[in-house]
């Protein structure tokens, strides 16, 4: 599994709007989630990343941001990927 997300932070709206979820706290239960996504094997968390397309043989299309958001990113390292 992987899990993309174009922002920097996961959460979607819940970042923003809040409330709650089964009784919990917005921001705990994305901390909970997100914690117990990274703890699987099989699961990949990408974010500054975006999906572009979906091909045959079930291969994606997604560019990663590696380096963008700092104020002197470091020489010879790649930008995207």
């Amino acid at each position: 599994v992987i899990l993309c997300e174009e922002d920097f932070a996961l959460g979607g709206r819940l970042l923003a709007d809040g409330g709650t979820i089964d009784g919990v706290p917005a921001a705990e239960w994305i901390s909970r989630t997100l914690a117990e996504l990274a703890s699987l094997p099989d699961v990949r968390i990408m974010t500054r990343t975006t999906l572009f397309g979906v091909y045959d043989g079930g291969t994606y299309g997604a560019i990663e941001r590696v380096n963008d958001h700092l104020p002197s990113p470091p020489e010879h390292q790649v930008r995207h990927r």
